[in-house]
């Protein structure tokens, strides 16, 4: 939608030949921090051959933040997932929440349920 957001990935290792390709995973940070939550995280999981994404959520971080108080709305932030899902060209990911993260995981498995694995 125009907004700048912070993203992260994480190269994973590569797989054996006859594997099938990793479904990616997006991590969704919680209220108030920003894709730093998930800096232990984002090795291990590429180390294990699934591509990791964080980012930082809008109004997070090194986000742009909006002025609108509507931007910061639960549909509103998993709209946004969507966005980033879209600019990061992830089809299907598995998403990750933690605290707030998980309700945001959870509306845009609600309202765009064939976007997540």
């Amino acid at each position: 939608d125009g907004l700048r957001v912070r993203a992260i990935h994480c190269p994973p290792a590569p797989p054996p030949p006859d594997a099938p390709p990793a479904r990616p995973v997006l991590l969704v940070h919680g209220w108030g921090v920003s894709a730093y939550t998930w800096h232990r995280n984002l090795r291990p999981i590429a180390d294990a051959g699934v591509p990791p994404w964080a980012f930082d959520l809008k109004g997070h971080g090194y986000s742009e933040k909006p002025a609108a108080a509507g931007d910061y709305s639960l549909h509103a932030l998993a709209l946004h997932v969507l966005d980033v899902m879209d600019a990061l060209g992830l089809e299907r990911p598995v998403l990750v929440g933690h605290s707030m993260g998980g309700g945001i995981a959870v509306r845009v498995a609600t309202v765009a349920p064939e976007r997540v694995a």
